[in-house]
């Protein structure tokens, strides 16, 4: 009688794990390209360059410019900034065009727009 109790009882936990295993990988985020990614393009002893791609509805998390910098749109076309106090500010963008980012300045940014955000982000070393 007890060896059937164990069998019962292994075969209880066995099909568990099973249920378990298969429940869990249908769970399992499927991996996807990142929304965002950077690549240097320059760095000497004047300059960082590097680019920096947000896919639509990507988020560049909140972060300080520890450097003054250029930004140069290379496409897209929305992107919300997210500033420290919670205000929002929406900038239409368009390439080719330039922006200056001054050492300190503190921000979330998302990619709200339809299209991808590919910028070249030029830091000034000192």
């Amino acid at each position: 009688m007890r060896s059937l109790r164990s069998k019962a009882t292994l075969h209880t936990v066995l099909i568990s794990l099973l249920a378990l295993l298969v429940l869990g990988a249908a769970e399992l985020p499927r991996q996807t390209a990142p929304a965002v990614s950077r690549k240097v393009v320059l760095d000497n002893d004047r300059v960082d360059v590097v680019e920096t791609t947000v896919e639509p509805g990507g988020v560049i998390p909140r972060h300080r410019h520890e450097r003054d910098a250029v930004i140069v749109t290379l496409e897209g076309e929305k992107l919300e900034e997210i500033l420290p106090d919670g205000s929002r500010n929406v900038r239409e963008l368009k390439p080719g065009s330039v922006s200056w980012r001054a050492k300190g300045h503190e921000h979330e940014e998302r990619n709200t727009g339809k299209t991808r955000i590919r910028v070249y982000i030029i830091e000034l070393k000192p």
